[in-house]
């Protein structure tokens, strides 16, 4: 099964913690809208991966296959 891992962190530090999984990518861009509407997407290093900024902070989502066991 395939999720969308969201991090959330701040500038100049590269560690983030996580803040929620979401089974579709149309959910998390709504999520992230909606309760964090000041910040703006912004360029990806990677392609499965999305970025988030604002003045101070920064939130990072990437796609990973987990095994669902039951």
């Amino acid at each position: 099964m395939r999720v969308y891992i969201l991090f959330h962190g701040h500038r100049n530090n590269s560690r983030g913690y996580t803040v929620a999984a979401f089974r579709s990518k149309k959910r998390l861009r709504a999520y992230v809208a909606k309760e964090f509407p000041e910040f703006k997407p912004t360029g990806r290093f990677e392609a499965n991966e999305m970025y988030w900024q604002c003045e101070y902070e920064w939130m990072k989502a990437e796609d990973q296959t987990i095994k669902v066991i039951e």
